[in-house]
């Protein structure tokens, strides 16, 4: 019995957290554990289900002498169901988790959980809403400029035979990748590198393009450049630098700290020497987050073009003009 108490107590105290996040109008001790699956309920309550329902439903206990004994439930269904639409109804009432007009938040009814389950305070979420980092947002818009210009990579080329041996490029270097990936974790697949890097240069053969420029690596500098190229009105070095940029961010290389962000000399310093304060530039943050969406809506219109039939024999890359920064 004090096992079961045990275990009744320290369910209670997740009992907020869990209808915070699966919690509606129809819940209650009857259906309490119909909302999530099996391993998600037993993550935040910290019991299984039934371990639940003992302590929900009871249980009989047959003892030595044969005697059945019926050990009732631990809740009060009518108070449980009541208490769980009182939560809710505080929930929506403090729904709007940044009006400044309200006195209290709904996270202070959540009890501090015993696992590392836990909502993010709110004066932590506040000062991030408000506060620029000075590194992830560029491997963000790296992810994307890369990811971008590979899709326009890919398409632009007119001749179909260019673009069958870019995809094989692609796929040829994503196969050294896993190969070498395999090779430090001592795996190995069902076919060998060289194996499999032979049927990307048979592909090669079947299709008429050059089977040794087919295995050839494709980089991402290529790429970028490459993609770059497409936009002719702009021209592929803000694009490149753009990359170059992000992903000295990424690396944490010196040069762009002190180019990319913003610093400002503070007083102090010995001859010789500055004492800088470095913060994230918006200006440059921008400039990355606009080419690499310039570059995916180019791949967007390209892909809608090379995914239709062409209606006339002369339509070439690039498509009609339609927005971007040409």
């Amino acid at each position: 019995m004090d096992d079961a108490r045990s275990h009744l107590r320290g369910f209670a105290r997740t009992i907020p957290m869990f209808l915070m996040a699966y919690g509606d109008r129809g819940i209650r001790l009857s259906n309490f554990d119909d909302y999530t699956p099996d391993d998600v309920f037993e993550e935040i309550t910290g019991i299984t289900e039934a371990e639940f329902r003992l302590l929900r439903d009871g249980q009989e206990v047959t003892e030595e002498n044969g005697t059945v004994t019926k050990i009732p439930g631990l809740f009060d269904e009518a108070v449980f169901d009541q208490s769980v639409q009182e939560f809710l109804d505080k929930k929506e009432a403090l729904a709007d988790y940044f009006d400044d007009a309200q006195t209290e938040n709904i996270f202070a009814y959540i009890p501090q959980q015993k696992t590392s389950l836990v909502f993010t305070p709110q004066p932590v979420v506040m000062k991030d809403a408000h506060l620029m980092h000075m590194y992830a947002p560029y491997s963000f818009a790296r992810a994307a400029l890369e990811n971008a210009s590979a899709a326009v990579w890919l398409l632009a080329p007119d001749d179909r035979g260019e673009r069958i041996l870019r995809r094989l490029r692609f796929a040829a270097t994503d196969i050294r990748g896993g190969e070498e990936a395999k090779r430090l974790i001592g795996a190995t697949g069902p076919k060998t590198e060289a194996e499999r890097l032979d049927e990307v240069r048979a592909l090669a053969r079947r299709r008429g393009v050059d089977e040794k420029t087919a295995v050839k690596p494709a980089r991402y500098s290529e790429i970028v450049k490459a993609a770059g190229d497409t936009r002719p009105a702009v021209g592929m070095v803000p694009y490149l630098i753009t990359w170059r940029m992000c992903s000295g961010r990424a690396h944490g290389d010196f040069w762009t700290t002190i180019n990319v962000l913003s610093r400002e000399e503070l007083p102090g310093a010995p001859s010789g020497l500055a004492h800088l304060k470095i913060t994230a530039n918006v200006e440059t943050l921008l400039f990355a987050v606009v080419f690499a969406v310039d570059m995916a809506e180019t791949g967007w219109r390209l892909y809608d073009e090379r995914s239709c039939r062409r209606s006339r024999p002369d339509d070439r890359w690039p498509p009609r003009k339609s927005g971007g920064i040409d």
